[in-house]
């Protein structure tokens, strides 16, 4: 670790130290099988928007998901 900077780090409390991509300690998704999980949740076939939404905010996109079926999609309504 010569030569490398504090700021170059990223500290976890209880993991220690990384110096390098936090994504490089993720585990692989299999896509296709998230999708399917997904659709069958939606109740239609999952766009890349959903996948992709999902797999970086899994918490925001199901209250999203909810919301949209309790009141449908008021996203693009003129408010005034």
């Amino acid at each position: 670790m010569a030569g490398k900077s504090r700021n170059n780090r990223i500290f976890y409390w209880d993991k220690g130290t990384l110096i390098d991509r936090p994504s490089a300690h993720c585990r692989p998704a299999n896509l296709k099988k998230v999708r399917e999980e997904i659709s069958g949740k939606l109740k239609r076939e999952a766009t890349e928007d959903d996948l992709y939404s999902h797999l970086m905010y899994p918490e925001v996109f199901a209250e999203f998901t909810k919301f949209n079926r309790d009141f449908g999609n008021v996203g693009g309504r003129n408010s005034g």
